[in-house]
């Protein structure tokens, strides 16, 4: 069984008029045997009758024929009508189905966009950091710390209420030596009795 196709409108139309012209292919031998029925019984019944049937059997054929033309021929002007509609129809659907349909590239819109965005960012973060150095500004050197005070000979009454061993530091006539992180004061453990006695040590 081979594979079934459609037919086009072209094709379909002319079945149409094949089939209308089989139908008025009947009607006219029907029309053509009724005239030729009624002419033989018209000579074998009289010669008179003969001319009148011949009369009336031409005016009937001819009726008969140009109705059938006049079918045949709005049955061909409708399949001519409706073969251009189904031609302009095919050759419209033909250049749709051949043209490429447009892409929308979502993804490739999108990297863009986030190129775009990132680029944006990359130059405002590089002005605000600029404008973030212009306002900084180095620290102004310190001032030199006040020499240190030397000691009165008197003691002096701890109105903070200090330990023993403070009261003692500060009671000491000569001024301590300043102490910093990467030179700090030695703490050497002496016998009881004795006090301790702080010293830097030496410089490498």
């Amino acid at each position: 069984m081979g594979i079934r196709r459609k037919k086009t409108i072209l094709e379909q139309a002319a079945d149409y008029v094949e089939a209308a012209v089989d139908k008025a292919g009947p009607i006219l031998a029907d029309a053509k045997d009724r005239a030729g029925s009624a002419l033989g019984e018209a000579r074998d019944q009289a010669g008179p009758a003969l001319a009148d049937a011949r009369d009336r059997a031409t005016p009937l054929i001819a009726q008969g024929a140009s109705l059938a033309a006049e079918k045949a021929s709005q049955v061909a002007d409708v399949a001519a009508d409706k073969a251009s509609t189904g031609k302009e129809l095919a050759s419209a659907k033909a250049a749709q189905l051949t043209g490429k349909p447009k892409r929308k590239h979502r993804l490739r819109k999108l990297l863009i966009l986030t190129g775009i965005a990132a680029a944006l960012g990359f130059v405002a973060k590089k002005l605000t950091a600029k404008d973030a150095d212009d306002a900084w500004q180095s620290p102004t050197p310190a001032p030199p710390s006040p020499s240190p005070v030397k000691p009165s000979t008197t003691p002096a009454a701890d109105e903070a209420g200090a330990g023993p061993d403070e009261a003692l530091a500060d009671s000491a006539e000569e001024a301590h030596e300043a102490t910093t992180p990467d030179e700090p004061a030695e703490v050497v453990d002496v016998a009881p009795g004795e006090e301790p006695v702080e010293t830097k040590p030496a410089k490498p």
